[in-house]
């Protein structure tokens, strides 16, 4: 069955098709029986669902789950194909996920760092909380958020959201010399990842501004 969803801006029309599992955004052509009052559906709430229905693909979140991400690295200011890459890195996007080290949920966050999230967030906080897509995904962007926003470096937030502000001071150290003492296997690890979904949402999602000038 084909779905097909006409969205209008201005005189030009596009639509969403599937193609396999994936949504292609495409330019159709230009209408000009319609005007823009007949618009249907914006394009950021088209970019909000092809995220979406890209995420639940590769992930066992709900489209529910799917769109609460998209919005948090939207308010957060994050790349999502970088939250991706952490997720796929932390917990194979396993929610259930638990570390060697008590490490739990999407981003395996340990107690003591997702208790002084939520506390910094002013919202209640219980362990178990930790399991719930929606409180995790909160926290620990909200970490990574404020980790990139103190280096100033993605090698540097991702190293310390690895092995903490003090482990990444003596991960440095150690690799003194070095063209980038912050990189690390983890960081260029999550950057791999975030790369492949990055490339695959481009190759699967076609987005055109403009029909042929």
């Amino acid at each position: 069955m084909i779905i097909f969803i006409t969205i209008l801006f201005s005189n030009i029309a596009y639509g969403i098709l599937p193609f396999e599992t994936e949504y292609n955004v495409l330019c159709l052509s230009k209408l000009n029986k319609y005007d823009s009052s007949e618009l249907f559906i914006n394009y950021e709430q088209l970019e909000r669902n092809s995220h979406s229905e890209y995420i639940t693909s590769i992930t066992s979140l709900t489209n529910e789950e799917a769109l609460f991400l998209f919005d948090q690295c939207s308010e957060k200011d994050i790349d999502i194909f970088l939250i991706l890459g952490l997720m796929r890195v932390e917990s194979n996007f396993d929610t259930n996920a638990v570390g060697r080290s008590g490490e739990r949920g999407l981003g395996q966050l340990k107690d003591k760092t997702a208790k002084s999230i939520a506390n910094n967030l002013g919202i209640d906080y219980n362990v178990k909380y930790l399991f719930n897509p929606k409180y995790n995904i909160n926290l620990f962007t909200t970490h990574l958020s404020y980790l990139y926003k103190k280096y100033d470096d993605l090698h540097k937030a991702l190293t310390a959201y690895n092995r903490g502000e003090y482990g990444l001071k003596k991960f440095m150290v150690s690799r003194e010399g070095s063209d980038n003492p912050a990189r690390s296997r983890y960081s260029d690890k999550v950057i791999k990842y975030r790369n492949k979904y990055y490339m695959e949402y481009q190759k699967n999602v076609v987005q055109c501004n403009k029909l042929g000038k």
